[in-house]
């Protein structure tokens, strides 16, 4: 039987995703400068790249990394569960972009 877990995630850190990512990734599947990549590894590098990219492109960049790189990435995942002590096989994963729900206004009581 297959089972699916999904995590809804409200907001992340896209420099600490990439920082992990970047030394497991062909270097052709990350959609990021030369220079940014060399020196990724350096706090605050790519936060200060990020600085400068709208968050709806920042959004895409990281979508887009993580579904070039599904097999890498689940490939990690089950070396990291089997350090847990798991044995698990993981058949797919993917990341998608779920746009905002609109607030609601409250009206207020009288």
């Amino acid at each position: 039987m297959k089972m699916r877990l999904t995590i809804d995630i409200d907001d992340m850190d896209y420099a600490g995703l990439l920082r992990v990512l970047i030394p497991h990734l062909k270097r052709e599947d990350i959609p990021l400068p030369d220079a940014i990549i060399n020196a990724a590894q350096k706090k605050g590098v790519i936060e200060g790249f990020l600085r400068f990219i709208p968050r709806k492109k920042q959004d895409e960049l990281v979508v887009s990394v993580v579904n070039k790189n599904r097999s890498r990435i689940i490939r990690r995942g089950e070396k990291i569960a089997e350090g847990w002590g798991i044995q698990l096989k993981i058949s797919d994963m993917h990341l998608k972009g779920v746009p905002d729900k609109p607030h609601k206004e409250k009206t207020p009581s009288v």
